[in-house]
């Protein structure tokens, strides 16, 4: 880097005196290039929250993702170098902090989670019917009417007594899923439709899990943006995970730039650590 100084002076407000950063001896250009991560890590929490999903996590918001075993239960060594796990919502008040490394649990397994769903869909729901109109309310009806469907369907007569009761029903899901020309008549497609049924379960299940960061999965799927998602999560655990790796030899530095590891609110918090993406 030809003049880390000059290019850090483009990333701190104008008012910023260097001289304090210099005189850690800390070297500047491993601060530029954390400081280059903090503002793409905030570029990425922009588009998630754009999506729906808030990865800022507040400490009430924190609270209620400890419900999540992966989340809630760390290891740690004891004065014998033993390993005991801890169940954070036992040592934590509700008002503490949210520190780097509880984003960083929730973000391995937020990924996990859109991960398995993303192989679901490679695996086995490559061509899906409903997907552009799909929406909780949609799910649970077009179950509801596989149902009904089904036990219209005689033995012996087939449809040929409800006839009128089906074409109904059609015409109703019709409605619902105006864009899935691949599904109509349902009657045709009953398996096919079934089978996609139980893949956005799954997601409705996901979904769930992480309400406390408004997640909507079938949303990312309509939006066609589940891939994204998953690819921005792991993103942003990378940088993170660099950040928390280099940061023991420029910890000063960014301490003065308004960066600590205790409390992630600064990452997300323009007023509370200004930086001025180039």
């Amino acid at each position: 880097m030809a003049d880390p100084k000059r290019i850090l002076a483009k990333l701190l407000p104008p008012e910023t005196d260097l001289l304090p950063f210099e005189a850690t001896g800390e070297p500047l250009e491993l601060v530029v290039q954390l400081l280059r991560d903090v503002v793409k890590l905030r570029r990425v929490r922009a588009w998630l929250a754009e999506a729906g999903v808030e990865v800022a996590v507040s400490p009430s918001v924190f609270l209620r993702l400890l419900d999540i075993p992966a989340i809630n239960f760390i290891e740690t060594p004891n004065r014998n170098l033993d390993v005991e796990v801890v169940s954070l919502r036992d040592t934590r008040q509700p008002e503490d902090p949210v520190a780097i490394g509880h984003l960083n649990a929730v973000l391995r397994e937020l990924y996990r989670s859109l991960f398995d769903i993303s192989e679901s869909l490679r695996k086995d729901h490559a061509a899906l019917l409903l997907v552009r109109d799909i929406s909780a309310e949609g799910l649970e009806q077009t179950a509801a009417f596989a149902t009904q469907l089904k036990s219209m369907n005689g033995q012996l007569t087939g449809y040929l007594l409800t006839a009128g009761r089906a074409k109904k029903i059609e015409q109703e899901f019709r409605a619902l899923f105006p864009h899935a020309t691949g599904a109509h008549p349902l009657r045709r497609h009953l398996p096919a439709i079934e089978h996609e049924l139980g893949f956005y379960r799954q997601c409705v299940k996901a979904g769930e899990k992480w309400a406390p960061l408004g997640l909507d999965v079938l949303r990312l799927l309509r939006e066609d943006r589940l891939t994204q998602a998953r690819d921005n999560v792991e993103e942003m655990g990378n940088l993170l995970w660099s950040l928390v790796y280099n940061s023991p030899r420029v910890r000063q530095s960014l301490l003065l730039a308004g960066i600590g590891f205790a409390d992630i609110g600064p990452l997300f918090d323009e007023r509370r650590a200004p930086l001025r993406p180039f």
